[in-house]
C-alpha cells in the first residue's frame, strides 16, 4: 500500500524512537494504513484526525 510504505519511509527517516504519535487523515485507505504502521512499529500510538468528525457533530446540532 502506497501510503503505508510512505508513512513507514517518514518514520525511518525522523527515527523510531522520535516518534510516539502520528494522525491521519480519517480517508478509509489512511486508517488501513495507520493500522498497518502500528502493526510494524507497535510503540507508536496513531489515530485519525477528529476534526471531520466534530464538523458533523456542528452540523447535527445546528440542523436543530
Amino acid at each position: 500500500m502506497l501510503l503505508h510504505k510512505l508513512f513507514r519511509d517518514v518514520v525511518l527517516f525522523v527515527r523510531l524512537e522520535n516518534i510516539v504519535h502520528m494522525m491521519t487523515g480519517n480517508a478509509f485507505n489512511y486508517i488501513v494504513a495507520g493500522k498497518l504502521l502500528v502493526e510494524e512499529f507497535p510503540s507508536i500510538f496513531w489515530s485519525s484526525c477528529a476534526t471531520h468528525y466534530i464538523n458533523l457533530m456542528l452540523q447535527d446540532v445546528d440542523r436543530l
